[in-house]
């Protein structure tokens, strides 16, 4: 039966996973869109971007700390912004940020 520290450790690598594997996922998407129309191969280098956050993200577990720390900030400044989660310059509306928002 896992500790409760460890089962914080796993709830936190899950919510890390989903973080890296939505960025993944989001930058080639806004590769499509336009989004690095100045980079020659702009999809091509997203795509290729994309493919290796998603890797990160299914193997967190194996990477040295600093590694996914990189990758974590990297996907928050994409996904939220430079201000964190609320911040209107990243994809999610602050209204959709939790109960009572």
């Amino acid at each position: 039966m896992p500790s409760p520290a460890e089962d914080r450790a796993a709830q936190q690598r899950a919510v890390e996973r989903e973080l890296l594997q939505a960025f993944g996922h989001d930058l080639p998407r806004k590769a499509r869109q336009g989004q690095y129309a100045g980079i020659e191969q702009g999809e091509y280098v997203a795509e290729a971007i994309g493919a290796v956050f998603m890797s990160l993200g299914m193997h967190l577990r194996d990477l040295p700390r600093a590694v996914v720390t990189d990758a974590l900030a990297a996907a928050r400044l994409h996904l939220h912004g430079p201000s964190g989660r609320r911040d209107p310059r990243g994809n999610r509306s602050a209204l959709t940020d939790g109960p009572g928002h």
